[in-house]
């Protein structure tokens, strides 16, 4: 009795003031508010605001200029004995122009295309990144559901150790049993009751975690569900999703993206001796008391070729294909390695299914086993320490139920992370309602 009132004593452990996240709304929070999401939004940012510097190349640039000169003697031009001033030895001057290039043998229109495909390799990297900032956050989210769920069979023990507690008191009043079995027992009923602010730690910590990879202060008040129900069916057969990898993986993407991006600038970097086009317009102002017109306006249509650089350019060209090869063959080791880890994923995912199911008939069997050992316990027939084993048996049963069946979830999303799917719409309502396992 007196350890029953220790558990209602117990302070509530941390979070749990707080309303339940469920897990779809976690792993949401990741996605908006983890550090992968605000540098992979920063990074998406700069691709763009560079790929716009590129789209500002079809523009004319237009540059004023002018200042005030100071010479130490005026201009002045000699033609035999004649000598003829052509400016004085202080002077303003000005000039206005706009210069537009009309062509450069496509250079430009392969620059801005390859800006445009860097853009799409950070957002999709940014996708990257948050899928494995969930994958951590579903691992800490469910941390703390396990402590819950050990906390409860803790919980569980020590209302056993109780009851048996008192049969070995009402058994050694009799007479029956030796002082031993009630010294064992309270022994027992601590240890396991010590349990219980470790497991206070275990989710504080969890939680504080959590709170990390959501993009909060680690204190903030947050609370996980004390069970979740089974895993929820996977949306597709195997073979579809692992298809579905092949073209929706946020990190094979980002891997293509940057192969266009690579290939755009390899044909940019080729094109860069191509013939240039120019247009240019200009209005000049000179301070000078013997030209007849000081404002001039110019307009000029030139062509500019650069025949030969040394073999730089090739040399450019060269580099960028190396760069794509590298990175065709990132994309295939990429995709080796998905298929590896998807085999990996799905097996462990099927494998904790089949223990779980496995380790529920345990727990059945042990609490059955429990029952009965602690029957013969009373009428004589069986030892103290029998009932301990017993009782002992069962917590381990339960322990292990609980672990593969969270188990089950981190393989499983793993399995969707690597098909692409979107992690938190297909866990929405999961934990929401949370439903306790009543497995005794």
């Amino acid at each position: 009795m007196m350890a029953g009132l220790l558990v209602a004593a117990v302070p509530l452990a941390a979070g749990e003031s707080a309303t339940p996240l469920s897990l779809g709304q976690a792993l949401r929070a990741v996605a908006e508010g983890s550090n992968a999401a605000v540098t992979g939004q920063l990074d998406t940012a700069r691709a763009r605001a560079t790929t716009r510097e590129l789209h500002a190349s079809y523009w004319p640039t237009v540059e004023l200029g002018g200042g005030y000169t100071v010479r130490d003697s005026p201009v002045v031009a000699i033609f035999g004995n004649f000598a003829a001033p052509l400016g004085s030895g202080t002077f303003w001057q000005a000039r206005l122009a706009a210069r537009e290039l009309l062509w450069d043998g496509g250079r430009r229109a392969r620059a801005v295309e390859a800006g445009e495909h860097a853009v799409a390799a950070a957002s999709a990297g940014r996708d990257a990144r948050i899928v494995q900032a969930q994958i951590e956050g579903l691992g800490a989210y469910l941390q703390g559901v396990l402590a819950h769920e050990r906390r409860r069979v803790i919980e569980q023990r020590i209302t056993a150790l109780t009851a048996h507690l008192e049969d070995a008191q009402n058994l050694y009043d009799q007479g029956m049993v030796a002082r031993n079995d009630l010294l064992e027992t309270n022994v027992r009923l601590r240890s396991v009751e010590d349990q219980l602010h470790e497991l206070d730690n275990r989710l504080a910590v969890s939680l504080a975690e959590l709170n990390r990879l959501m993009g909060r202060d680690p204190s903030t008040p947050v609370a996980v569900p004390r069970s979740l129900p089974a895993p929820p069916p996977l949306p597709a057969a195997r073979q579809a999703l692992l298809d579905e990898a092949a073209r929706h993986n946020p990190e094979l993407a980002a891997l293509g993206a940057q192969l266009e991006a690579l290939r755009s600038r390899r044909e940019a970097d080729s094109r860069e001796n191509a013939p240039k086009l120019v247009l240019s317009a200009a209005h000049t102002y000179e301070d000078n008391p013997y030209l007849e017109y000081n404002h001039a306006n110019l307009a000029m249509l030139g062509l500019s070729w650069k025949l030969y650089d040394g073999g730089a350019s090739k040399q450019r060209v060269i580099a960028d294909q190396y760069e794509v090869e590298r990175i065709e063959h990132t994309i295939e080791e990429t995709r080796r390695r998905l298929a590896t880890r998807f085999d990996r994923a799905f097996r462990e995912y099927r494998q904790a299914l089949r223990v779980a199911g496995t380790a529920r008939a345990n727990v059945d069997a042990a609490g059955e086993n429990l029952r009965i050992v602690s029957d013969q316990y009373r009428a004589g027939l069986a030892r103290g320490s029998d009932v301990l084993d017993a009782e002992t048996l069962l917590a381990a049963s339960r322990f292990t139920l609980a672990e593969r069946h969270l188990a089950a979830y981190l393989q499983q999303a793993t399995v969707l992370a690597i098909a692409g799917r979107d992690l938190p719409s297909f866990y929405e309502t999961t934990g929401r309602a949370p439903t306790e396992n009543h497995d005794e």
